[in-house]
């Protein structure tokens, strides 16, 4: 496992709101504007360096501080795309919610599951750190993630002070159990492989829920081979044990990925949906 890991502060000023001039990025009926780009280098791990970007609202809550959500993109845990949600990120932030997108080390570097908690740790200190000066509130922000990225973002939200809400797409929430055939995890996955099966058990956001959680909006697809929906479901259950929020929206037809831009129909539905879950969150 890897243990070294450098914060660093590097910003860099990407751009003001111009993703809404590209028609191929983004969904006619969503409107992508009013926010810049800051780029950060967050950390490097061995030879990696991990970067973050945090979209800004150029119009916050009556110009006090902004409500943010970090996103965290999925992969198998082989790939990470800090462009994975943008289009997402870029709708909230044009509603005045920050988006802070970030990636994370994979098996090709190295890196297992504590690796990637460490990281998100890193990105969110980060934040910590620039929110008086970017004006972001740290007593309302979340999380939003898909497939192999729910269960680090989804243990981030339950133990962190502050955290309202998590959402998640066609996400796994126990890390022992491949439910109805399901390919994922991968069996033998390195990036599962360095912890025991009671290690995993305490890894697995089911089994980390406590008093008080985090509201939780989850989509799933029935169709998913990849990742039973069951999951989600099981997940949804345990938060409505504690006592917490939470919201589950089953899709019949829709496979792995279905909320993708291009992928589906879905996107622009499930865009809204999270939208309104977390604006819903914040007003309570």
């Amino acid at each position: 496992m890897m243990r070294t890991l450098l914060l660093t502060f590097a910003a860099t000023l990407l751009c003001a709101g111009a993703y809404a001039a590209d028609p191929e990025l983004y969904c006619a009926d969503l409107t992508y504007d009013g926010f810049t780009t800051r780029s950060y280098t967050f950390a490097t791990r061995g030879d990696r360096t991990l970067v973050l970007e945090i979209d800004l609202p150029e119009r916050g809550d009556a110009g006090g501080p902004r409500p943010f959500v970090v996103y965290v993109p999925g992969g198998s845990w082989r790939t990470c795309g800090i462009g994975a949600f943008r289009r997402q990120s870029a709708y909230l932030a044009s509603q005045g919610i920050a988006g802070v997108r970030i990636v994370y080390s994979l098996v090709g570097d190295g890196a297992d599951f504590s690796a990637g908690l460490e990281e998100l740790q890193a990105a969110r200190d980060l934040v910590a750190a620039c929110a008086g000066e970017l004006g972001l509130d740290t007593l309302r922000f979340g999380y939003v993630a898909a497939s192999a990225g729910t269960p680090l973002a989804a243990d981030e939200a339950l133990s962190q002070a502050g955290c309202r809400f998590f959402v998640g797409y066609n996400g796994i929430y126990d890390l022992t159990r491949r439910i109805d055939g399901s390919r994922f995890p991968e069996e033998g996955t390195p990036y599962l492989a360095p912890f025991s099966d009671g290690e995993l058990r305490d890894f697995s956001p089911v089994n980390r829920i406590g008093a008080d959680p985090p509201a939780v909006a989850l989509f799933h697809g029935r169709a998913d081979r990849t990742i039973s929906w069951k999951q989600s479901q099981l997940f949804c259950d345990a938060v409505r044990a504690a006592d917490g929020r939470a919201e589950i929206v089953l899709y019949d037809d829709a496979r792995h990925g279905f909320f993708n831009y291009g992928k589906s129909d879905y996107h622009e539905e499930v865009t809204r949906k999270t939208a309104a879950f977390i604006f819903s969150v914040l007003g309570e």
